[in-house]
């Protein structure tokens, strides 16, 4: 089996900070971080170097050692529109190993499933997804392109959540409820059946 290969984390922030500790967690090595903002350039992030800016890379026709990209951001939007940037270089998911992931699920490149969180049966998350610490995506949920399931979120069987929509931390959504795209749930927020 060879070596995959390794990673630019686009995003200096905190979002990227968590990213590159769960890729390391996977055992993939991690080149540094990109980012969109020039005062970051030559700082450090938990003692990776930020090395590149958005356009550096680009209009690289080599990168460095054929570099992957991991989705470092965590605001929806911007996750997505890097995404559409760097598509053909967005690595596969990465799946913190004190995550569960069911075989059954389906998972596009660029997701990130961080520690303690489960995605279930027969569910689907679409490109850049976040599903955060302790999230849960229960079976048959879908969850569309480049939205995030915030830490200790649940989403019972048969949800869909759409397109950059945010489920906030420790949110509760009910099976089978539709979540419009762009669309926020509040943290907390508790879902009940009218009576």
């Amino acid at each position: 089996m060879s070596e995959l290969p390794p990673l630019i984390v686009f995003g200096a922030g905190g979002h990227g900070a968590v990213v590159a500790e769960l890729a390391l967690a996977c055992g993939r090595r991690v080149l540094g971080f990109a980012d969109v903002d020039a005062s970051r350039i030559g700082s450090r992030v938990l003692g990776l170097e930020v090395s590149w800016l958005q356009d550096d890379l680009l209009s690289m026709e080599r990168w460095p050692e054929d570099a992957e990209v991991a989705l470092g951001v965590g605001y929806n939007g911007p996750r997505a529109r890097i995404d559409a940037g760097f598509a053909a270089r967005v690595t596969a998911p990465l799946i913190h190993p004190r995550a569960y992931v069911s075989p059954s699920a389906e998972l596009a490149p660029g997701v990130v499933v961080f520690a303690l969180a489960a995605v279930q049966a027969r569910a689907r998350l679409g490109r850049g997804v976040i599903v955060n610490t302790g999230a849960v995506v229960e079976h048959d949920s879908e969850v569309r392109a480049h939205a995030h399931i915030a830490p200790n979120a649940t989403l019972c069987g048969n949800v869909t959540v759409g397109e950059r929509a945010l489920v906030g931390a420790g949110a509760s959504v009910p099976p089978g409820l539709v979540i419009g795209e762009d669309a926020l749930v509040k943290a907390g927020s508790r879902w009940r059946n009218p009576r």
